[in-house]
């Protein structure tokens, strides 16, 4: 099968050493941002879809035998549940089910967001071309959903893995753990913790501007421009992982967006673009039972000896 490089998208984040006992590598992954005080990294974005792609793929693909092994199906999202605008992007990644009857054109190589672990997609020549390869690449950077919190903690033992065997971390003679974040640590980084003006230095973000445009994606009864071009090319409900300004922290959506799952089973915070902004606060829970659509989740890196 011919493979061809259709696309690469890397953003490292140049991480300085800081005086403590304790000293982060200097890079770790695409994305991750050092908290300083603690021995935490956390993702700037939610995990998205391309992350989760990738996370099958490395572990269920067979590039012999070009065929998804037994199994994967239970890391699938639940697509009864998934938006309609994620849905194409299943499908395609389900033609890896069985190359040998699937008639593509050619695999294609994507990149995990976080992750910056490499993946393939089958596609049409004519899929990769005009809008609807545009729009392919756009919507791979939505948060994933419709996944549970089983599903999640077997992504974030995947990301503990490679994160363990990177040299970098090695060297600082730690190991990590990758989990989500806990309830009190939203509470006690809250003050940095989404869409604060340069003013604000309470617990409470801030929603909107004086022209009232929102800061987040959550919901609103009368959106602005801004908000309505955003729709427009990417329909109602989750939006990248990457939309609006980061915060203090360097994290982008922590509020809106999709609801993040914490370390508590059934429990998520943040809130999710289904809420108001007056209920994506940090003291806030979201309560689940089960897989949603407004419903994701976080990669925390914690260093231990």
């Amino acid at each position: 099968m011919k493979r061809l490089i259709f696309i690469l998208f890397l953003s490292f984040i140049n991480l300085g050493l800081y005086a403590q006992t304790f000293q982060f590598p200097k890079k770790i992954g695409s994305t991750s941002i050092k908290i300083e005080g603690t021995q935490l990294m956390i993702d700037q974005g939610e995990v998205s879809v391309s992350d989760w792609l990738s996370f099958i793929y490395t572990n269920y693909y067979n590039e012999e035998l070009n065929k998804l092994n037994e199994g994967f199906e239970k890391m699938m999202p639940d697509t009864l549940l998934l938006p309609e605008k994620y849905r194409f992007m299943m499908q395609t990644f389900l033609r890896l089910k069985d190359m040998e009857t699937s008639n593509v054109d050619a695999l294609y190589s994507f990149w995990g967001d976080n992750s910056n672990i490499l993946f393939y997609l089958p596609l049409f020549i004519l899929e990769v071309k005009g809008e609807v390869g545009e729009k392919l690449l756009r919507n791979l950077k939505l948060p994933i959903v419709g996944i549970t919190y089983e599903q999640a903690q077997a992504y974030l033992l995947w990301r503990t893995e490679l994160a363990n065997k990177d040299k970098r971390i090695s060297k600082t003679g730690y190991k990590v753990k990758a989990r989500m974040m806990k309830k009190e640590e939203w509470i006690n980084f809250a003050i940095n913790l989404g869409p604060h003006l340069l003013e604000n230095q309470t617990t409470h973000i801030d929603s909107s501007n004086t022209e009232g445009c929102y800061f987040l994606n959550v919901k609103i009864d009368k959106p602005c421009a801004n908000m309505l071009e955003l729709i427009n090319i990417y329909r109602e409900g989750a939006f990248p992982i990457y939309s609006y300004d980061p915060d203090r922290l360097g994290l982008y959506c922590i509020f809106g967006n999709v609801s993040e799952m914490t370390e508590e089973k059934g429990i998520a915070l943040g809130g999710s673009y289904k809420d108001y902004a007056i209920d994506c606060d940090a003291l806030k829970t979201t309560s689940y039972s089960e897989a949603q659509p407004w419903l994701g989740f976080r990669c925390v890196l914690e260093f231990y000896q």
